[in-house]
């Protein structure tokens, strides 16, 4: 949009000069869709995820070891939680948004017939995010404890303690 304001120039123009000067193929119906506000940008919202810590995503990131999950589906990453209970699915699902800044991430279907339900959002940044080892993942826990833990519980469901042969698990 900007080449457009300063140069005046078509959306060929921009298509080659974008496509040269980033060494990418930029389709001309893309810069066409760019320019007239066709393109919604709201349905990528994997673009938008940027790893800053905060409540939001330690309280996910614990969900997600306890009972979540990460998949792909046709390249577009999945972050998902199966739970029964509805109310921790919605504070997931309101984690999420808050964290993709973004007003409605994700949905809730049935999981399964015994009455499991499932919470899923689209967004291939906050999967691979999600994917890294817990040594990656601690600097953002341990700036917000509390939340990482209680999603971590919640989601699992509960928390165990029992001595077996002496040891305590």
């Amino acid at each position: 949009m900007q080449l457009r304001a300063e140069h005046g120039w078509g959306y060929r123009h921009i298509s080659q000069t974008l496509s040269e000067s980033h060494a990418t193929q930029v389709p001309k119906g893309t810069v066409q869709y760019w320019i007239l506000g066709t393109h919604n940008r709201s349905r990528r919202l994997h673009r938008y995820f940027e790893a800053v810590p905060s409540p939001e995503l330690s309280d996910v990131i614990g969900a997600v070891l306890g009972d979540g999950y990460t998949t792909e589906d046709q390249g577009r990453g999945i972050v998902g939680l199966s739970n029964k209970d509805m109310d921790l699915l919605k504070h997931y699902l309101s984690c999420i948004s808050r964290i993709l800044n973004h007003q409605s991430s994700g949905r809730i279907t049935r999981g399964t017939p015994f009455g499991t339900l499932k919470a899923t959002v689209g967004s291939r940044l906050l999967a691979l995010f999600l994917q890294k080892p817990l040594q990656q993942l601690a600097p953002f826990i341990e700036k917000h404890p509390a939340p990482f833990i209680r999603g971590f519980f919640d989601a699992e469901g509960c928390a165990t303690v029992s001595i077996s042969r002496g040891n305590s698990v």
